[in-house]
């Protein structure tokens, strides 16, 4: 599979906050600077996951999972690194103003690249 350029990857990271991403999968409730819910990898009875929006991070005290948005869908879909990418681009409507033209053709090619090998 082809190589992912690192300034796309960050491009996606910056335009996607992590708990828009998790709240579609978990309940989250604000305490302090954070936020905590169950961890969606495990079962337990108390909120023991937390979401950093500052730090665009999350960590379970209890299991010990942690990253960013695209180790979040790795670890909860079971998809590699460019299938992870490729799920937050595919949900994208339209690109953000900020996206040049050079990175929108870069993110289109390895998107039609990885539907290709996929099929």
């Amino acid at each position: 599979m082809a190589k992912i350029p690192e300034d796309v990857i960050e491009e996606i990271r910056s335009q996607v906050n992590i708990v828009d991403v998790v709240s579609q999968f978990v309940q989250l409730k604000q305490s302090g600077k954070n936020l905590f819910g169950l961890c969606p990898f495990h079962e337990e009875r108390t909120p023991s996951f937390s979401v950093s929006e500052d730090k665009q991070i999350f960590h379970c005290f209890s299991c010990g999972r942690g990253g960013n948005v695209f180790k979040f869908i790795m670890e909860l879909q079971n998809v590699s690194f460019p299938e992870a990418v490729k799920k937050k681009l595919l949900r994208w409507k339209t690109f953000p103003l900020t996206t040049s033209i050079f990175v929108k053709a870069v993110i289109l090619r390895q998107v039609l690249r990885i539907r290709s090998k996929k099929n």
